[in-house]
């Protein structure tokens, strides 16, 4: 799942964290992994792009 966020909503920092310290990252009551994290634009049509996986995905991975 791919989400997009203005660069100033808290929300972004919540992200950065979850993804520093491989945490689970809570997006419309389900829990994620947050995979990558980026951003895209400049100016007022900048947003952060953060792509999400289920936390049972990103244990299958790395599994095998």
């Amino acid at each position: 799942m791919i989400i997009r966020l203005l660069p100033n909503s808290p929300a972004v920092n919540a992200l950065c964290i979850c993804h520093e310290r491989e945490r689970l990252y809570r997006h419309n009551g389900q829990e994620y992994m947050v995979e990558q994290i980026s951003l895209i634009g400049d100016g007022q049509s900048a947003r952060v792009v953060a792509e999400l996986k289920s936390p049972f995905d990103v244990l299958e991975d790395k599994q095998y």
